[in-house]
């Protein structure tokens, strides 16, 4: 027997794409200049730059609220290819297992390590009192940062 995966193809490559674009938060141009009408603007003038040495690389640390604890080190990372929460940083927020989703995508870490992915969770963000559905990943991996965003 021939079988043709081409429709099951397309449809797992739409369902991959319909994630990568809720998560990234990729929307269409209307939807994008209504969600920008409703973000305040942070910039930066030339004053902010004096003192910094050229190429600057260093990741922005930041504190974000997640659920109800107040989260430091958050490392904003473009570089990162997936949204990832720590198993301890997990636990120390009091969350329950039960609500993490198998995942079994194999990460690995900046110095190129395997890392042991939990599985995906929700959770709601708020940053500039704004609140935002991150689905990230929880790692059993040891990191001096508690969540990594892209």
């Amino acid at each position: 027997m021939i079988y043709n995966y081409e429709p099951i193809r397309a449809q797992t490559e739409k369902r991959q794409a319909e994630k990568i674009r809720r998560v990234c938060g990729i929307s269409s141009a209307p939807q994008a200049a209504q969600s920008l009408e409703k973000v305040g603007i942070i910039s930066f003038t030339q004053r902010d730059l004096e003192g910094i040495q050229f190429p600057y690389n260093d990741a922005l640390v930041i504190t974000l609220q997640i659920v109800n604890s107040k989260v430091k080190r958050v490392m904003i990372d473009g570089r990162s290819s997936a949204e990832v929460m720590f198993r301890n940083t997990f636990k120390r927020m009091k969350l329950v297992e039960k609500g993490v989703r198998p995942n079994p995508t194999s990460l690995f870490a900046f110095d190129g390590s395997k890392a042991r992915a939990i599985g995906d969770v929700t959770l709601p963000v708020i940053a500039a009192r704004k609140s935002l559905l991150m689905t990230s990943v929880v790692v059993d991996a040891s990191s001096t940062d508690n969540v990594i965003m892209v």
